[in-house]
């Protein structure tokens, strides 16, 4: 606040301090005199920055072409039994189709003509389907409910052509035997745990030919419907939208410098630098990535990227029946497993973290120390502090395939991002942020951290917005049209900025599949509300196994 005095009066005359701090940059650094948008850069902005928008939104919705995948047996003319384990457990349905001719087809002391699941698995009879036959009878058995039971005479009875229909899917499961009145079904969902095809059918060439000449046949539909690529139309919204984000974003760049100032530096001066501490911190850095504690998580992380290679998509079976871990996970888990089709080791797939825990280390002494001043950022016990502050918390907890360590270098450079857009009245370094954080959010829920940085800066990002309208040609006083016409040529690109993640959530999967495996894991859990979040420290704290550590 400012006093001003005249005629013995007194008036308050408010003043904006960091208005005043932003003119006295732009006078100190000015080059040339500040410039009007001309209506070409405008409209381009708002075009660019749109069109992508659209693009990315229509993303979920534009089909993709799925891979329906399907099991037959017998397969070439061989009674064998196959293993076929299901991710999903269960088929999307299955049919089978058994002459009873085919009972005598086994050894002596052979029992097993067709099942689901070995019949030595545990608690087998109560997940599978089994037909049987046990001391000449014949009986189906499909997760522990009898569909038929015939006893010796009925089945000496039976017609010589006679066959065993079998039918299972998600409303019902049933079995009869063709051209006689035996039959019997369940109610609801009742599909056997398909692991393969086992027999004990005597395996030999004769024996296959002639059964398989009855009618012998196993046709089993997988649930492959996550199993997709990007179809033609998909492929030319995602091209269409990358091109209009980076069209936008050097719109972005050409409305910054209409104030006649010079592009500042991207990367701080001497940045490469090394010194004494860098070299100890990359030495520890680089030790622990060979020689420390992974997480626990590891090991199914890295099947998950191992299995991607055939399933086309990053599957979860270890814990939701293999549906995707989208809208989260994306795109980190997609780069695993592109590093996954060169080796699996350990040492290859954790090298993200490793490179993400070098990159924070220089962006906090590059970027973050030299913020707070030279009295801080000079002297030698802060960068020794901040170096074993950050070990101490990197070490036991990023030396592994999790996200976190991506999250938690996306919200740094995310701060980073937001703080040299406010430094320098800069839009294109803020929409670079906003990048970050739609990437570090679709990484793993815990990225609201970097949206966190995002939203504390949004007052600050709107001053320079509305300093920049006479600018982008709405001066004070201007009509709203020609406000609200300067403001989307600067949001514009923002939009397209924000949305374009969805090309990692939904590049190869639709807005249903992506439901559904939400519905998945919210039935089969764990899952807590928001609200809840607290559980989860809470259990941290507890003196049990959980909270042991």
């Amino acid at each position: 606040m400012r006093q001003v005095g005249g005629n013995g009066g007194h008036q308050l005359d408010s003043i904006n301090v960091s208005d005043v701090v932003e003119s006295k940059k732009l006078k100190g650094s000015a080059q040339e005199p500040p410039q009007v948008a001309p209506g070409w850069l405008k409209k381009l902005a708002i075009s660019s920055g749109l069109l992508g928008l659209l693009m990315f939104v229509l993303l979920p919705f534009l089909p993709v072409n799925q891979v329906q995948s399907s099991l037959s047996w017998p397969q070439n003319g061989e009674l064998s039994s196959v293993n076929a384990p299901l991710i999903s457990y269960a088929p999307q349905s299955m049919d089978a189709s058994i002459p009873v001719s085919a009972l005598d087809s086994l050894n002596d002391n052979q029992s097993l003509v067709m099942g689901t699941l070995p019949l030595d698995s545990t608690d087998a009879t109560n997940r599978g389907l089994f037909v049987r036959t046990i001391d000449g009878n014949l009986d189906v058995i499909v997760r522990g409910e009898v569909l038929l039971d015939l006893s010796p005479t009925e089945v000496n009875r039976l017609p010589d052509d006679a066959i065993l229909e079998i039918s299972s899917t998600e409303e019902t499961t049933s079995a009869e035997i063709t051209g006689t009145a035996f039959s019997g079904e369940t109610e609801g969902d009742e599909r056997p745990q398909v692991t393969g095809v086992y027999t004990e059918l005597v395996d030999d060439p004769s024996t296959a030919s002639a059964l398989a000449s009855a009618g012998l046949k196993v046709d089993i539909e997988i649930n492959s419907r996550f199993t997709s690529s990007p179809s033609l139309l998909k492929y030319a919204a995602i091209f269409i939208g990358l091109a209009s984000v980076l069209v936008s974003l050097w719109t972005l760049h050409r409305m910054d410098i209409l104030d006649g100032r010079k592009a500042h530096r991207f990367l701080p001066a001497n940045w490469y630098k090394l010194k004494p501490l860098d070299g100890v911190v990359v030495a520890i850095l680089v030790f622990w990535h060979f020689l420390g504690a992974n997480t626990s998580d590891d090991g199914f992380i890295m099947n998950m990227a191992r299995v991607s290679q055939n399933a086309d998509y990053m599957a979860n079976y270890y814990r939701w029946f293999g549906v995707p871990e989208s809208p989260f996970g994306a795109p980190y888990y997609d780069l695993l497993a592109l590093m996954a089709y060169i080796s699996t080791s350990s040492i290859w797939l954790r090298l993200p973290a490793l490179l993400a825990g070098l990159i924070m280390w220089f962006v906090i002494t590059r970027e973050v120390m030299p913020r707070f001043g030279s009295l801080v950022n000079g002297r030698r016990v802060a960068h020794w502090s901040a170096a074993m502050v950050f070990l101490a918390f990197w070490l036991p907890y990023n030396n592994g395939t999790r996200p976190e360590p991506i999250i938690a270098m996306g919200a740094l450079l995310a701060w980073v991002s937001f703080e040299r857009a406010i430094a320098t009245s800069r839009l294109l370094p803020a929409a670079i942020g906003v990048i970050i954080v739609t990437i570090s959010l679709a990484s793993g829920p815990t990225g609201l951290m970097a949206v966190a940085a995002l939203l504390v800066s949004l007052s600050a990002l709107i001053r320079i917005l509305y300093r920049r309208l006479p600018l982008i040609g709405a001066p004070r006083g201007a009509s709203k049209s020609k406000v609200f016409g300067a403001s989307m040529a600067m949001l514009a690109p923002f939009l397209a900025s924000g949305t374009a993640i969805l090309i990692a959530v939904f590049g190869d999967q639709t807005l249903s599949t992506v439901m559904e495996s939400i519905s998945v894991r919210s039935a089969k859990g764990p899952s807590l509300t928001w609200y809840h979040e607290y559980v989860r420290y809470q259990t941290v704290m507890e003196q049990t196994v959980d909270g042991s550590f």
